[in-house]
């Protein structure tokens, strides 16, 4: 079973004859289930929605993609902001596990 929500169907864009694809998970409670290389293989990138509690699980996830992360409420460790935008395939993506702590873009 997964210890973490998947978000489907994933991200994927077309440009120009290309395929871009990111998958977004989130809750993982420091948890790393032994399917997720297969699930996130070929991926461009992958983006953390939050409650990651083990900085362990993202390693292993960075071997597969880039890993682009915001903290959840169970995360404590600072090495990720709580909101972020990033560029993927041309296009502008705004996660945020909290959208009360997102005054700035409200």
């Amino acid at each position: 079973m997964l210890a973490a929500k998947m978000v489907t169907p994933s991200l994927g864009y077309r440009r120009r004859g290309t395929h871009t694809e990111s998958r977004v998970i989130s809750d993982n409670h420091a948890l790393f289930d032994e399917s997720l290389p297969s699930i996130f293989e070929g991926v461009a990138a992958i983006l953390h929605a939050g409650d990651i509690c083990a900085l362990k699980v993202i390693d292993p996830l960075e071997k597969i993609a880039p890993v682009f992360a915001v903290e959840g409420d169970n995360d404590k460790f600072g090495k990720f902001p709580v909101e972020r935008i990033e560029e993927l395939a041309g296009r502008r993506l705004w996660f945020v596990t909290f959208l009360e702590s997102c005054i700035s873009f409200v």
